[in-house]
């Protein structure tokens, strides 16, 4: 067995350990929130695909009758469709559980390839990959975000452009295509490749006389001109297809940016999170955020900067630190404590790149301070080796840094649901249902279960036309307006009208909620089935 072979076993077995008990509940869905979004995104893909007049960038699934656009969908469509083809094998839920183990197993041994091309050093390389995939960054996207889980593709690409930087013949081919389907995992990521891949050609050119011949120059235009033929389709068609009807605002950026101290203390996803929730608690974007660097990588780093600086330590160095600068968001915040008396590089950013404006998440930049760790802590270890027990401390250091890793139990969310869903599948009539049963996010789910079109439903980006007729029209108003359950305690006399003409059949409500009990009482209408879960309310 190659060496490789025999990391990805221990990178494979490492994996079900930082993410049990998912291997124990395997028919539970990995994560919760927004995690059931992707499972609805297979199956409207597969539906797109399948179905006649169907359109990945339009349903009338949600928000029945119009419908809505889904230009702006996380679809991280190259994703999906890996989804799609193994929900034929082992059903939708299940393929984004394998999707989710696959991309830690991947990521780490994508940052395997690269630091052993750089240290040539199997031991090393090993840690590098362990780091950069099992960092509390990546765990704390398993939380909803298979996107952002998506992170192989960055020691990929610096793999194959140094390798191209040096000379190799075809591996701009390599660059090109990985850049390119990045486009197809996470615009993130995308804009991250272009900065990252951006400032190591520059430094590569500026400091390495022998990457300026005329034949590396050219191979570096193709990566860019493959990488835009093969974003293009999926690009082009957003940016043709965006009108002032898309809701674009992001995220609040402050509300989403590392806290200067979240380097430093396990946040709300560590084993140790009772033991820092004094700090987390307090701080309203520990559940995007997974900065700690880890007191075992701060200390085997400062000995490195004293005995293992190259050019190459530099360029790392400072692209790790530019990029956690830039996480940190538009102004310096320690301890939850806001410093607005001076804006920090995101602001400046943000200001000249106008697209950074419908994001609003900077954390995510931390994602290549972690790539940067992976290979500053490669390089550490392999000068640390040459030293007389130097390997024995190599793997005290990984031990350790396993253990600063490790994770809280995760969370996975079952995947019940009431017999009334099963039996809306069975029925071929064409209608509507207003499901407001439960969070707005799982009711996607249950539409893959009955198939029936949604008067409302959980997108990643609404449309103005979209919220607009929930918020003007009667009835649907007082029940999933902005995303509350209910408002007003008295429907209009016409009501059961109203709902008629759109074509609603049944009215989906949790279980024993009384205020909406009596509002389907003066609506007049009859309670048609309940159980432990929900009760259906018919309309027609």
């Amino acid at each position: 067995m190659k060496t490789w072979q025999k990391f990805a076993l221990w990178y494979s077995a490492l994996t079900l350990a930082y993410l049990y008990p998912l291997v124990l509940n395997f028919r539970s869905l990995a994560g919760h929130g927004d995690a059931w979004q992707f499972v609805w995104n297979f199956w409207w893909i597969k539906k797109a695909i399948t179905e006649p007049g169907a359109h990945l960038f339009y349903t009338n699934y949600l928000h029945w009758p119009d419908g809505i656009s889904l230009l702006l969908q996380t679809f991280t469509l190259l994703n999906s469709m890996v989804g799609v083809v193994l929900s034929y094998a082992v059903g939708l839920v299940a393929a984004y559980n394998v999707l989710v183990i696959a991309h830690f197993i991947f990521a780490a041994l994508a940052m395997y390839a690269l630091c052993w091309y750089i240290t040539k050093h199997h031991l090393a390389a090993f840690i590098g990959g362990f780091l950069f995939s099992f960092s509390p960054y990546h765990l704390v996207h398993f939380y909803g975000h298979l996107h952002l889980l998506s992170i192989e593709v960055f020691p990929l690409a610096v793999l194959f452009v140094l390798r191209t930087l040096e000379g190799k013949r075809w591996d701009w081919i390599g660059a090109g295509i990985v850049c390119g389907l990045t486009a197809y995992l996470d615009w993130y990521y995308f804009f991250f490749l272009f900065l990252m891949l951006g400032f190591l050609v520059i430094w590569q050119l500026a400091c390495k006389a022998a990457s300026r011949n005329r034949s590396i120059i050219l191979r570096l235009v193709l990566i860019a001109v493959l990488t835009a033929l093969i974003a293009s389709p999926y690009l082009g068609t957003v940016a043709r297809g965006i009108s002032q009807d898309l809701d674009v605002i992001g995220h609040d950026p402050l509300k989403n940016s590392n806290d200067l101290k979240s380097f430093f203390i396990p946040g709300g996803r560590s084993a140790y999170h009772e033991v820092t929730s004094w700090y987390w608690n307090h701080w309203p974007g520990w559940r995007e955020s997974g900065s700690y660097v880890g007191l075992s990588v701060i200390f085997l780093l400062l000995w490195g900067f004293g005995k293992a600086r190259t050019n190459h330590f530099w360029l790392w160095t400072i692209l790790g630190l530019l990029f956690a600068i830039l996480s940190l968001g538009p102004y310096l915040q320690i301890g939850g404590r806001v410093v607005t008396s001076f804006h920090l590089p995101y602001d400046w950013l943000v200001r000249h790149i106008e697209v950074l404006q419908y994001a609003g998440v900077p954390a995510r930049f931390f994602v290549v301070t972690s790539l940067c760790l992976g290979i500053l802590v490669s390089k550490t270890i392999t000068k640390l080796t040459q030293y007389r027990r130097g390997t024995a401390m190599a793997i005290i250091f990984l031990i350790a840094l396993m253990i600063e890793y490790f994770p809280a139990p995760v969370e996975v969310s079952a995947t019940t649901y009431s017999p009334f869903y099963t039996q809306l599948a069975q029925d071929r009539d064409q209608y509507a249902i207003i499901d407001i049963s439960d969070a707005p996010a799982k009711v996607l789910y249950y539409q893959t279960i009955h198939g029936h079109p949604l008067i409302d439903g959980y997108t990643t980006r609404p449309t103005i036309s979209a919220n607009t007729f929930l918020e003007k029209t009667l009835v649907v108003h007082d029940l999933v307006a902005e995303g509350e359950r209910f408002r007003n305690k008295t429907p209009p006399q016409d009501g059961k009208k109203i709902l008629m003409n759109l074509n609603v059949r049944y009215i989906l409500i949790p279980r024993d909620e009384q205020d909406l009990k009596r509002y389907m009482a003066k609506l007049k209408l009859p309670l048609v089935y309940e159980d432990a879960l929900l009760e259906a309310y018919q309309v027609y």
